[in-house]
């Protein structure tokens, strides 16, 4: 079934994996976080919002319809910062579109995503480019146009990923103070963590979280070398899979290179963005 089609059962397996990596990545979000206001929140705020969609949902085991609308019922009355707000509202169009539904195939969920974008922009009195609403808006176009009779959930992310990849590469360049920042969208970004954890579900991998714990156990040195060793730092899985971040140079050149707790914006001091590249 899950090949094309959706049901209750995968969507709360989906929204559990986009979780995973929304904590997973919740620092390195808080990082890129200077609009509207700089307060190092956004991945705090989406984590926290999210969860509560999911505590509403519980342990439901109806339509994928019954399970949409519990999420944006949790989401909406929990939802914290401006990126908490817009994220609950995506997801309160997402279970208008999959009303009453039982499963959804790719047309149906196209449909779902666009009436998200609907209402996070009628939910703003202003909505500002350049944001997270760049992000959803743009992908959620590029998903839909690639559509056909043989379309797949799993690549319907896929295409939204690539996308929104481009989109959150762009929003320095809509929005002043992104630029000015050496920075991308935070929410944006988040957004894009919490796809990647459905793309994970969806083609089988294990959460975020999963991996990391596993990675940090074998990466566990011997109890006895400790005292000769310098601490270690702990493993966390990146927003895109190659785990690769884009540095930028006082001179404004930029080159690739691999996630560090080091690797900071020479201008703001703040950890460089993630962006889509071919690992991806």
């Amino acid at each position: 079934m899950y090949e094309r089609t959706i049901d209750g059962h995968m969507l709360r397996e989906m929204l559990a994996g986009g979780l995973a990596n929304l904590k997973a990545n919740a620092d390195e979000i808080n990082d890129l976080n200077v609009f509207p206001i700089p307060d190092g929140d956004t991945g705090d705020n989406m984590v926290s919002t999210l969860s509560g969609g999911l505590r509403a949902v519980g342990d439901c085991d109806g339509g994928i319809g019954e399970v949409a609308e519990r999420l944006s019922g949790g989401m909406v009355l929990g939802a914290r910062g401006n990126s908490g707000v817009i994220l609950s509202q995506m997801f309160a169009g997402i279970a208008c579109g999959l009303s009453g539904k039982v499963y959804a195939d790719v047309g149906a969920l196209g449909a779902a995503f666009a009436r998200g974008v609907e209402y996070s922009y009628a939910s703003l009195s202003d909505p500002v480019e350049g944001t997270i609403l760049t992000v959803m808006r743009r992908a959620t176009e590029y998903a839909n146009g690639r559509i056909t009779e043989n379309s797949t959930p799993a690549g319907y992310i896929s295409d939204y990923l690539e996308e929104g990849g481009r989109a959150l590469e762009d929003t320095p360049s809509l929005l002043p103070v992104l630029k000015e920042a050496g920075t991308v969208d935070s929410g944006g970004a988040g957004l894009l963590a919490l796809m990647h954890g459905f793309a994970d579900v969806l083609a089988g991998r294990r959460p975020a979280e999963d991996r990391g714990a596993e990675a940090a156990e074998r990466s566990a040195p011997d109890p006895a070398s400790c005292s000769r060793q310098r601490p270690m730092q702990s493993s966390r899985a990146g927003i895109f899979p190659c785990g690769r971040y884009i540095t930028t140079s006082a001179n404004g050149s930029s080159s690739w290179a691999r996630r560090s707790p080091s690797l900071r914006c020479p201008r703001r001091k703040r950890r460089t963005w993630q962006r889509s590249c071919a690992c991806a």
